[in-house]
């Protein structure tokens, strides 16, 4: 597609994103409010995220199987609603008992397919020169929700709000994100259900062949990079609140760095995806992990932690995601997209568990250091894409060719 995006078009889609992500963020309250007005605990909200792993996974799984089947806009707004519905049934929660882990599993499932279906959207909209471009416009907009969230949460806490309020404003914010991305349809017609089925390969084989390509790697370092991720944002407000410190400070400045690497630091590179960046930038997550494990009460450390944990996770996940791409088949690369947001939100949904159950038997400290150890592989992955993509190739590569993207 040469000419260009609707413009108004990408203004719901990137609204709608937006949306359903500020509402994801301000759920981000839950281990607080856990603590605060239930009497549970970090490991009470790993096991409320976990609930929505195996049907998250069923879910991304039926994309990846027809990954052309469902208009991916009509999936971005009916999740954003559904996960509308959920966060409404949150601010009924008055004990932990099992409705919580149920609407924990409608959260998990609903937000797995909006982070997976807007990138998307916004792909079967470009043209292989300005995909790249775009899908960075979709996700860098989940970003922005994922650190907005917390701060108007708690604005709207520190303004006489209680729980149940922000989340009931969560669910607002995501029903009327559905509202935006429905009829996308309606100005740009090449979003609408193809009346021709595409003929698409073979799941079994297609997924052989791309565990048998240079993906896995990547692919490997996507999961890491997801466990670290959602264990530094969701169990944010609990850390913080023990080290007597703001979480809007890491919010902030995690999301502001992520922004700037993501749609300026990003120009300051010839190629952003090349091994090369992804070996530097995964090196430096090491270094702004190490900073966590020193912050103590600091907040100016805390800053300066979370400033180099958004550069450093800002160019390596677009890096690695747009590396998986680019070494897989064109035959293949339908299923990418969707495969990365399984690895990615599995991981995302599962790991509180584990994460939540140290850090209630061993604190904090454990806990970085078990994410030290993560970052210290992505690190060791990262470098080995870089010597695998400086070795002389022994024959043309298929994925070689294919336009890079990123997420």
């Amino acid at each position: 597609m040469k000419r260009g995006i609707d413009r108004l078009t990408l203004l719901g889609l990137l609204g709608g994103t937006l949306g359903v992500s500020t509402s994801f963020g301000m759920l981000l309250l839950l281990p607080l409010f856990l603590k605060e007005r239930l009497h549970g605990d970090e490991a009470d909200f790993g096991l409320i995220s976990a609930a929505g792993t195996v049907t998250a996974a069923i879910a991304i799984g039926i994309l990846i199987r027809y990954p052309r089947r469902f208009p991916p806009h009509y999936l971005l707004g009916f999740a954003s609603a559904a996960y509308a519905l959920a966060a409404l049934g949150v601010s009924f929660a008055n004990s932990m008992s099992w409705p919580l882990i149920v609407l924990g599993m409608v959260l998990g499932t609903t937000w797995a397919v909006a982070y997976t279906t807007a990138p998307m959207v916004v792909s079967d909209l470009s043209d292989d020169v300005s995909r790249s471009k775009y899908i960075g416009y979709a996700t860098g907009m989940v970003q922005v929700g994922f650190g907005l969230g917390p701060v108007v949460g708690d604005l709207l806490l520190r303004m006489g709000m209680d729980f149940a309020g922000i989340f009931r404003v969560a669910a607002l914010i995501s029903i009327v994100s559905a509202f935006m991305v429905l009829p996308l349809h309606l100005r740009s017609p090449e979003l609408r259900p193809a009346r021709v089925r595409v003929a698409e390969p073979p799941l079994i084989p297609a997924l052989l062949a791309i565990a048998r390509s240079r993906a896995v790697g990547p692919l490997v370092i996507v999961l890491l990079c997801a466990c670290l991720f959602t264990t530094m944002n969701s169990f944010q407000t609990t850390y913080a609140a023990e080290e007597r410190l703001s979480f809007n400070v890491f919010y902030i400045a995690y999301t502001l760095s992520v922004i700037i690497t993501r749609f300026v630091l990003v120009r300051a590179f010839r190629d952003p995806s090349s091994p090369l960046v992804l070996a530097g930038a995964s090196a430096g997550l090491v270094a702004a992990v190490l900073l966590f494990l020193v912050v103590g009460g600091n907040p100016l450390l805390y800053g300066v932690a979370s400033v180099a944990l958004g550069v450093t996770y800002g160019l390596t996940l677009p890096a690695v995601q747009a590396g998986a791409v680019n070494a897989s088949a064109e035959e293949y690369r339908p299923r990418m997209l969707p495969l990365v947001g399984l690895m990615f939100e599995v991981a995302i949904l599962a790991f509180p568990l584990a994460a939540g159950a140290i850090i209630s038997s061993s604190g904090y400290t454990v806990l970085f250091l078990v994410l030290l150890g993560f970052a210290v592989a992505i690190a060791a992955l990262g470098g080995r894409e870089a010597l695998v993509a400086r070795a002389p190739a022994p024959a043309a590569d298929a994925g070689s060719a294919l336009p890079q993207t990123t997420s």
